[in-house]
Formats: structure tokens, C-alpha cells, sequence
């Protein structure tokens, strides 16, 4: 793994479900593990909102999750202990609603757009469809995060 630049303001994130799971399946030059062992480590400020957190544990807790990032229940609940001890709160004052394809992807754009955060999902199409247009928003996939702010320039 590259050195963290120094030399950059790593901003604040919202991680997207689908970069938790990748980033969980330990492939250490994959760019969702290098996000997540930043955010581990302190490195990457991480927001979440307690229903990011439910979704977390919900995908989480499924059998099929736990065999693929091979992790036991146990394991599974120091992740999310750890995540909680780690992150920001980030609850919405109010709803945006920004209607988008999938209703469940609406509270982790909020939550983005209520902290300022950078959102990081593997799915950019999934964010770009709504009503509602948030001109000031960023969202990256893990590979743009990482070359833009994990690595050496």
C-alpha cells in the first residue's frame, strides 16, 4: 500500500454499503480495503447516521455476507462496535428526499448532503437519477477517492 499523501485535507465520508462489503473481503490492493483500513486507522473521517448504520448491520448479519468476507457473527458485531466508535453522526435535521430509483439509497445521500461529506459507492448510478440536484455534492467511486487522496501524488 502507498503512503497517504500528508499534503492533502483527507475530507469527511459517507461510505456506501456495497464499499463496506468490498472493503471487508480483505483484497489489500483493492481500493475499498484501502478506504475502509484508512478509516480504521483514523486517516479518512467517516460519517454515519443510524440508518447507514442499520443498513450496515443488516447486509451484514446475512449469512451469505458473513461466509464471503468470512467473518462470525461475533466478528461481524466488533466491526460495527468499531464503526460506531470511529464515525461522526451525521443525522439529517430534516429530509431531502431526493427521490431517487432506489428509496434505500436516499438516506445515504442525505447523510452525505447533511455533513458535507464525500460519497463514496461503487454505484454512481444509483445517485445521479433524483428529483432533487445537489450541485456541491461529490461522489467518487472507491478507485477516485483512493487516487485522489490515499496515495502519493
Amino acid at each position: 500500500m502507498k503512503k497517504v499523501n500528508t499534503q492533502l485535507h483527507i475530507p469527511l465520508i459517507v461510505m456506501d454499503t456495497n464499499v463496506l462489503i468490498s472493503g471487508l473481503c480483505r483484497y489489500k490492493n483493492s481500493p475499498s480495503y484501502r478506504i475502509l483500513k484508512s478509516v480504521q486507522e483514523g486517516i479518512t473521517p467517516l460519517a454515519l447516521n443510524q440508518k447507514l448504520f442499520l443498513e450496515y448491520e443488516s447486509v451484514l448479519c446475512r449469512e451469505e455476507i458473513q461466509q464471503l468476507i468470512k467473518a462470525t457473527p461475533e466478528e461481524i458485531k466488533m466491526i460495527l462496535d468499531a464503526l460506531l466508535a470511529i464515525a461522526r453522526e451525521s443525522e439529517p435535521y430534516y429530509m431531502w428526499r431526493p427521490n431517487l430509483k432506489d428509496e434505500a439509497d436516499n438516506f445515504i445521500l442525505e447523510a452525505a448532503i447533511s455533513t458535507s461529506a464525500i460519497l463514496v459507492t461503487k454505484n454512481l448510478k444509483d445517485f445521479v437519477s433524483g428529483e432533487l440536484k445537489f450541485p456541491e455534492l461529490i461522489i467518487m467511486t472507491p478507485d477516485e477517492f483512493c487516487k485522489h487522496y490515499l496515495e502519493d501524488k
